[in-house]
């Protein structure tokens, strides 16, 4: 698990330090001319996952950092300060920058490939919406879709997550594409899958309008819908 320390320690269990170490050695290792940081700052900026402008490491022991964020407002804040929803975005990024060289390699070792499928790291991920505000939760599938299709990188993400909100996006993310038909629609690059509780794992099926071909089960994105007809029922009352 992350923690909120203002120094991370890398030789602990703590996420965070782990993930900031090895960004810390690929940077020094891969990165000359800074693509690894760019990547970072920019979905780090107003217009992405709304951190900060930019972002200082210093290691004042071995395996020991702080991490601190250049706010909008011109501050400099530990990001201990800023949240369980910001480390949680700081981890997720130097998570992802840490893959970018190994699947800018891979791509390029598969380039004349007919499929260059074998190209693409897979990354798996646990409820990445914890402590993300619902409009963060969202801009998670841009960030899930945009870095999976990139001709640079097609970094694969396998995601286990109970986000109505990740879940919505992605359904307008095809939409917005302009698929022809169902057919069509399907070879998009994403697919949800749905675990019952009552039967075997099954693709819910995108259709080029976005929407599902199969149907959740109930208790799961009905719920925030029949808790609103209830509270109606009982103002009406």
């Amino acid at each position: 698990l992350a923690s909120q320390e203002m120094v991370l320690n890398s030789h602990s269990k703590d996420i965070f330090a782990r993930v900031v170490d090895i960004y810390e050695h690929r940077t020094k290792i891969h990165d000359r001319n800074n693509e690894i940081k760019r990547f970072v700052l920019r979905w780090m900026d107003e217009n992405h996952f709304g951190i900060g402008k930019d972002f200082h490491i210093e290691e004042p022991l071995p395996g020991y950092y702080s991490l601190e964020i250049d706010t909008f407002d011109n501050c400099r804040i530990n990001v201990a300060d800023m949240g369980m929803g910001t480390n949680q975005l700081m981890i997720l990024l130097f998570h992802v920058a840490n893959k970018l060289h190994a699947a800018r390699s891979s791509r390029n070792r598969y380039v004349h490939e007919d499929d260059n499928f074998l190209a693409c790291p897979t990354i798996l991920m646990e409820e990445p919406e914890q402590n993300l505000h619902p409009n963060l939760q969202s801009k998670l599938a841009e960030f899930f879709y945009e870095i999976a299709t990139s001709k640079d990188y097609r970094i694969h993400f396998i995601i286990e997550t109970h986000s109505e909100y990740i879940i919505r996006k992605s359904q307008l993310i095809v939409a917005g594409i302009g698929y022809k038909d169902v057919n069509d629609a399907r070879n998009n690059p994403q697919k949800v899958y749905f675990f019952s509780s009552s039967k075997p794992a099954y693709d819910m099926l995108y259709q080029a309008n976005g929407m599902f071909s199969e149907q959740f089960e109930t208790g799961f994105f009905d719920e925030a819908g029949n808790a609103a007809i209830q509270l109606m029922s009982l103002g009406l009352s």
